[in-house]
């Protein structure tokens, strides 16, 4: 097959012309290869302005294979790209099923590549037999590709690359002519054309020696570009401009200006803007240049799962087919849409109640969406509840249709995410596919819709407005050249555009399987390229970021170094270029950057921000507004004046910072979990349950005797307390969702019968009197400690014969730093720990009882006790199971109590005056929800 290389568009069309004319003429008919529908119209005009037309049909390579299949074929349908995902995704599944695949998992990428596997060498799947050469991967690949045509065959579908081959057998080609025009072809393509009457290959090298362009600059950057002549720089005039903003943030905000201020500069009425990505280019500029003045439209390519209408429905789909529903998180992403029926407060307040509970079942969770909806859409719940989301939908796609006070490009889009979404559950219920097939094909799949906004209100009538056609490298080459006034090519990153891809897993497989065809990346890079600079006219406006979303430095693509090199006399001379922008400095002048220090001003896409006025910033930890009434610092509700509990007081004193953030501000999950905290509520109820069922069958205490029974006593209660939790929609709740919880609780049920046989040897001469012993509330004792006023309850308090008295604070698990004294500590010190001591004061002063221990006691997998006893009653070995009395022990148990409060208050002080200054103690900073602390992290206080 004949290959005529050329290098300009106008060459182009009259070889293409020339040729057609020849072949139609020798072989009565031909058909010429274009890439995309806009480059075969403008083929079309070509070859009629040739005056060649009969027997010359324009068709790109898969219409022109559809069309001979149809003509040719045995009557199998080609399939389509949404068919095979589905089928491919349900092949590998059922295999994987049937135990057949030990290595390969289907996940969306290994799906992914073997649709591209079947799509370009399904004859060669087939027909390959020996597996020598290929890896066990590999193997399982091809028996999923090989499994994958057998379902195909049941369907009555083919792969486009066997109906090419089948094509070449028939030989529905000889005796036929066919002319490639600069169009990528795959290798079933190529092997078909082999076989026609006549072939040649029209290939355009590059674009650079096109004319037209009315700038000097642009006309010497076509020509020098890929082979610049450094003896003989270009000289900038302001035709090739810069925009390089310092981030992704202040992206939007600079281009949209600099592309107003470059189509006043050259008195333009059309750009053209080549990016990456078109969707979140059209949604991020089309607003920006609207309200400056300029429309934009393009053909965009989004994926369905990155459209909003798309993230609704896959959320809504993923918690109902979540068995376990171990998170609402999918289904308060569906409420939050805009698409779920309600409205933001009935989605917020619904949301709320499914965050701060465990047992939502999918029941539940549908029936209080139906109930939070708008009635006439409640139908649509109900399709969903019954399985038929075909029919929901077709409800959605209704709604969408009539929301007419939305955006027309931003309805398009969501009406084209919806209608895919509804095509593929169709196409799905056709097959007798899943719902989890559709679910993953719409997580992978990409869309296409026409977007286009015009300017706002105020502007120019329509015969000047200024008009922006985005579009990618690849679609927008293929325009003939000086199409638009200026051409704005955007992204220029390594990122977005690298000059060379390593070899892909299906690369490899397919050159074993003998089907590679080389892409030529470079070449079909620098030339899409190349064709892209070639549409400005007047002007260009190159644009990249210099760092990226994580604030590191962003890396030029290779296309922007080498077009900023046709503007040097030296590649090696570093000091030719600008240090920040990487350009040469005689660029510089024709650069313009943006930062992002003014947030709000990069990201809105209206009118910019002014600043309401200056605020002083104050030293972390300094609270100016409350230094007039602390109180306003403390917790309240409506059953307490302003208060502290004593968790509450030993938390400021670990660190003030750590204590406001958590218990003033609020900064804890939101979501219920079953954490440390909740089992801690659950053991706490719990234990005091016992010991009140345990005095009621006759018994003041757990002893050597009565050991047992006391167990099973608290296995029986944990049972019937877990069965009571799973039904009070507490946010706090135990029980069980899934194995693994269920295995974490029959743990926790052991601990807890564990510490119940540990008690047996605890405090033998004490007996257990009050559990949750309460107080500061207003039907309560009111209590008040180191000044400030307390509320809350304390565990347990046991008693023995002569009135006196052993607080009991339970805790998951007891270390060294519950001891009152550190290793190695002189004089007296604040422990860190002061909960069972602030207890014992309070049971001294409220209910005239002599407290003779301040104990911490872990109910956790390990045992452990601390605290304060006094040593002149209490017996480290005797009766505290050898705590280590060295540390916690004391002859001055009640002074010691009334030192701590004297240290407690004295530390208040700085609370009343309302400073907050972190200062935290050894383990304050772990689990600390303050993410940047002048006090932590080294340098700067990073965590």
């Amino acid at each position: 097959m004949e290959t005529i290389h050329l290098h300009s568009y106008k060459k182009l069309e009259e070889s293409v012309c020339a040729q057609a004319a020849a072949l139609a003429a020798r072989f009565g008919a031909c058909t010429v290869l274009v890439e995309g529908l806009e480059r075969a119209t403008n083929v079309k005009k070509s070859l009629a302005r040739a005056g060649v037309g009969l027997g010359v049909g324009v068709e790109t390579p898969s219409s022109w294979v559809r069309d001979l299949w149809e003509t040719y074929g045995d009557g199998r349908a080609l399939v389509d790209a949404l068919d095979r995902a589905l089928m491919m995704r349900a092949t590998a599944y059922d295999l994987l099923e049937q135990g057949r695949l030990p290595m390969l998992r289907p996940t969306a990428g290994v799906v992914e590549l073997l649709g591209k596997l079947v799509k370009l060498a399904a004859p060669q799947v087939r027909a390959h037999v020996s597996r020598e050469r290929l890896s066990a991967a590999e193997t399982e690949s091809l028996l999923v590709a090989s499994s994958y045509l057998e379902r195909l065959d049941a369907a009555g579908k083919i792969e486009a690359s066997e109906a090419c081959a089948l094509l070449s057998q028939m030989g529905a080609l000889s005796g036929c002519a066919v002319v490639v025009c600069d169009c990528s072809t795959a290798y079933a393509q190529d092997a078909l054309i082999a076989t026609a009457g006549a072939a040649c290959t029209l290939q355009l090298i590059d674009r650079r020696q096109e004319a037209g362009s009315k700038s000097a600059e642009l006309a010497g950057l076509n020509g020098a570009l890929y082979a610049p002549d450094f003896a003989h720089p270009l000289e900038p005039t302001g035709a090739v401009r810069f925009a390089l903003p310092a981030g992704r943030y202040a992206s939007g905000q600079l281009m949209a200006q600099e592309i107003v201020r470059a189509l006043q500069a050259c008195q333009g009425k059309t750009a053209a803007l080549v990016c990456k990505n078109t969707a979140s280019t059209f949604l991020d500029l089309a607003p920006r240049l609207a309200n400056l003045g300029v429309g934009t439209r393009g053909r965009v390519q989004v994926k369905v799962a990155e459209t909003a209408f798309g993230r609704s429905w896959i959320s809504l789909l993923s918690f109902c087919l979540d068995a376990r529903h171990e998170t609402v998180a999918q289904a308060t992403d569906f409420l939050l849409s805009g698409f779920s029926f309600m409205s933001l407060k009935a989605a917020q307040d619904l949301d709320g109640r499914m965050r701060g509970w465990r047992g939502e079942t999918l029941e539940d969770a549908l029936t209080d969406i139906s109930a939070f909806s708008q009635e006439e859409h409640r139908d649509f719940i109900l399709a969903v509840e019954q399985g038929k989301y075909a029919n929901a939908l077709k409800l959605q796609q209704e709604w969408i249709t009539r929301q007419s006070s939305w955006p027309s490009f931003y309805r398009q889009l969501q009406l084209a995410a919806c209608v895919f979404a509804l095509q593929a559950q169709e196409r799905a219920d056709e097959l007798g596919l899943s719902v989890e097939a559709v679910l993953e094909t719409l997580q992978t799949f990409a869309i296409t819709s026409n977007c286009e906004l015009a300017p706002a209100e105020g502007f120019a009538d329509k015969g000047e407005e200024r008009w922006v056609q985005i579009g990618t490298q690849r679609a927008l080459s293929l325009l003939p050249a000086a199409s638009f006034d200026l051409c704005v090519l955007a992204d220029l990153t390594a990122a977005a555009y690298p000059l060379a891809a390593d070899p892909s897993a299906l690369d490899e497989l397919l050159v074993k399987l003998g089907a590679y065809k080389d892409p030529a990346v470079v070449a079909a890079t620098r030339k899409a390229f190349g064709g892209a600079l070639a549409l400005a006219d007047s002007m260009a406006l190159l644009h990249r970021c210099l760092k990226t979303p994580e604030a590191e430095e962003e890396r030029p693509s290779a296309l922007f170094d080498e077009l900023v090199d046709c503007y040097r006399s030296d590649p090696q001379n570093f000091q030719e270029l600008h240090k920040e922008y990487g350009i040469p400095h005689v660029l510089v002048p024709f650069a313009e950057t943006a930062g992002e220090e003014r947030v709000a001003q990069s990201l809105t896409p209206q009118k910019a921000l002014e600043p309401q006025g200056a605020y002083p910033v104050l030293p972390a930890g300094k609270l100016q507004r409350f230094q007039g009434d602390y109180s306003l610092l403390l917790a309240a509700s409506a059953e307490s004046a302003p208060h502290f509990s004593a968790s509450a007081l030993e938390a400021y004193l670990s660190c003030p910072y750590k204590w406001f953030a958590q218990r003033r501000l609020g900064t804890e999950a939101v979501d219920a979990q079953l954490n440390a905290l909740a089992k801690g509520n659950f053991a706490h109820e719990l234990l005091c349950r016992f010991h009140v069922s345990l005095k009621e069958q006759g018994a003041v205490r757990v002893t050597p005797e009565n050991k047992n029974a006391a167990v099973a006593l608290l296995g029986q209660l944990f049972t019937a307390f877990v069965e009571e939790q799973r039904e009070s929609y507490k946010s706090d709740a135990v029980f069980d969702t899934n194995p693994m919880e269920h295995w974490e609780l029959e743990h926790f049920r052991a601990c807890l019968q564990d510490f119940v046989g540990w008690e047996a040897q605890l405090l033998p001469e004490f007996s257990p009197w009050k559990g949750e012993l309460s107080f500061g509330k207003p039907d309560q004792v009111q209590v008040e400690y180191a000044g400030v006023p307390l509320v809350g309850s304390i565990d347990r308090v046991d008693v023995d014969s002569f009135g006196r008295a052993v607080v009991l604070d339970y805790k998951g698990s007891v270390g060294s730093s519950y001891q009152f004294r550190q290793k190695d500590q002189e004089g007296f010190a604040l422990p860190a720990k002061i909960q069972a001591l602030v207890y014992a004061q309070i049971l001294r002063r409220a209910w005239g009882i002599r407290p003779v221990g301040a104990l911490y006691v872990s109910y956790g997998a390990k045992r452990g006790i601390a605290g304060l006893y006094d040593e002149t009653v209490l017996h480290p070995s005797r009766d505290l199971l050898g705590i280590k009395s060295d540390y916690c022990g004391t002859a001055a148990f009640l002074d010691e109590l009334d030192r701590v409060e004297e240290a407690v208050a004295l530390q208040l002080e700085r609370l009343k005056a309302a400073e907050i200054e972190p200062c935290p103690k050894s383990g304050a900073c772990d689990y600390c929800p303050v993410a940047w602390c002048p006090q932590r992290g080294g340098e700067g206080g990073a965590r």
